[in-house]
């Protein structure tokens, strides 16, 4: 089902198979799980960009957002989050969290995100938490209530 054509440019809901031929072609180590919600961007029948959402009991997770290198600073990022946020908040109000590279931070507060204080984490999230401070990639938890 298509949600939005903007342009040359369509965001839709999108298939396991689908966004794991677009990791495999960046070389991108994430891989799209039955279990989330998928959605894409494509321009010219290609796919730029990505993005997986895990539902659970009081939030959704954006598990993964991943535009092509090649598109990116293009607006194409926002665009998809926007158009993923707008058809949650018809679907089903309420908190979505992201944990974000921190390339990606600017974009998720543009969006309105805003970081979430350590104990405020769901339960759920606090290991994944746990690894990215380790890593180093200091990326905050980030929050919007839709």
């Amino acid at each position: 089902m298509d949600i939005i054509s903007q342009s040359d440019i369509l965001i839709q809901a999108a298939t396991v198979e689908e966004l794991n031929r677009f990791y495999k072609s960046m070389a991108e180590k994430s891989r799209a799980a039955p279990s989330d919600q998928l959605f894409s961007a494509r321009k010219s029948d290609k796919t730029i960009a990505v993005v997986r959402l895990l539902k659970y009991e009081s939030f959704i997770l954006i598990r993964s957002l991943y535009v092509d290198p090649d598109q990116r600073c293009s607006g194409i990022g926002t665009r998809l989050m926007s158009q993923v946020l707008s058809n949650i908040k018809q679907t089903d109000s309420q908190l979505v969290i992201a944990i974000p590279t921190p390339m990606a931070i600017t974009l998720y507060q543009k969006l309105g995100f805003s970081p979430l204080k350590p104990e405020a984490i769901p339960q759920q999230l606090q290991s994944a938490y746990r690894r990215v401070r380790r890593s180093d990639q200091g990326a905050p938890v980030m929050a919007i209530q839709l």
